[in-house]
């Protein structure tokens, strides 16, 4: 399965230890389709993952990555446009919703994608 460059696992990422530490455990369950929304019934149930659905999984992270980093940017500009302006309130509300939003999706996609691909590896 091909990956574009820049969502392949970087090494600095060592197997997802970085996420681990940065609390992605806890993140993960209440990004779009985590345990939570799951739990209160409004997503569907994982699917179970076999070597056929590891290459769609891994498509639509990378899919879901480049969108919320494209977005990530995009509210990092606004935010700072906001602090030049000299509005640090705005600018630290768009901050604050910038990584709620983007920046967690980002850490948790990219942990999983590690995580599967190296499930895949193994033949698992």
């Amino acid at each position: 399965m091909a990956i574009h460059p820049y969502f392949r696992p970087r090494s600095w990422e060592r197997d997802g230890v970085l996420y681990r530490r940065m609390g992605v455990r806890v993140f993960r369950r209440y990004v779009a389709g985590g345990a939570f929304w799951q739990r209160v019934g409004l997503w569907p149930r994982k699917p179970t993952w076999r070597r056929g659905n590891v290459s769609n999984y891994v498509r639509l992270s990378t899919y879901a990555e480049a969108a919320h980093t494209a977005s990530f940017l995009f509210m990092l500009g606004i935010s700072v446009l906001s602090a030049r302006k000299g509005d640090w309130s705005a600018a630290g509300l768009v901050l604050a919703v910038n990584v709620t939003i983007n920046a967690i999706p980002v850490m948790v996609a990219r942990y999983n994608r590690i995580r599967i691909l190296n499930k895949g590896d193994r033949g698992n």
